[in-house]
């Protein structure tokens, strides 16, 4: 249980900083502190804000990379397979121009942001434009996952809350639930067997 108390005093501390880099890197423990968030132990919009930031960040390095002299250099030299121009027509097709579904939909998709993320930057010569597409996605993917995270967060102080008094009664339907079955599969099935002997 020290173990557990740590966690949760470091998540306590730390939480503005943990969600930075989470919108930074993975973006796996976002629902993890909305969980936290819900439960009444640290700060739903800070998570939002910081998460947004290190998102937004990890996005617009992704552009400059993209649009760098290396990776220019890099494409030159490479031609393209037959498998990446199939993936990149999938992609053309799919988003027929409108990169912010595309992207909406990747933020969603494990282990296909950062592969879009760089062929939108690649794509998308204005920066301003793609600065509003990739802070506009991240807002929406941030929101939603930590307001589920908050729901459950919520749902599980309630759960235990309710869980303390309902013990008896579901015991009660547990025996309750074998009761009928067997009800059901002796009693109710030999009078069904003799019903169909008379007629």
């Amino acid at each position: 249980m020290a173990l557990a108390e740590m966690l949760l005093e470091i998540f306590r501390n730390y939480y503005p900083l943990l969600a930075f880099l989470s919108g930074l890197f993975a973006g796996d423990l976002m629902l993890l502190l909305g969980i936290l968030s819900g439960a009444g132990n640290i700060n739903l919009f800070l998570i939002i804000l910081a998460g947004l930031a290190g998102g937004v960040i990890h996005d617009t390095c992704l552009y400059f990379i993209s649009n760098s002299i290396f990776a220019r250099y890099v494409k030159k030299k490479l031609k393209l397979s037959g498998k990446r121009s199939k993936i990149v027509r999938f992609i053309e097709k799919i988003s027929n121009g409108n990169y912010f579904f595309l992207l909406l939909i990747a933020k969603f998709v494990y282990g296909i942001r950062t592969t879009v993320t760089l062929y939108i930057a690649h794509n998308n010569k204005k920066f301003r434009k793609y600065l509003g597409i990739v802070s506009s996605t991240e807002l929406i993917w941030i929101t939603i996952t930590v307001s589920v995270g908050w729901l459950a967060g919520r749902g599980f102080t309630s759960l235990i809350k309710l869980f303390r008094g309902m013990e008896r009664i579901l015991v009660i339907l547990f025996f309750g639930a074998i009761l009928i079955y067997l009800l059901h599969k002796f009693v109710i099935s030999v009078i069904l067997r003799k019903i169909k002997k008379l007629s």
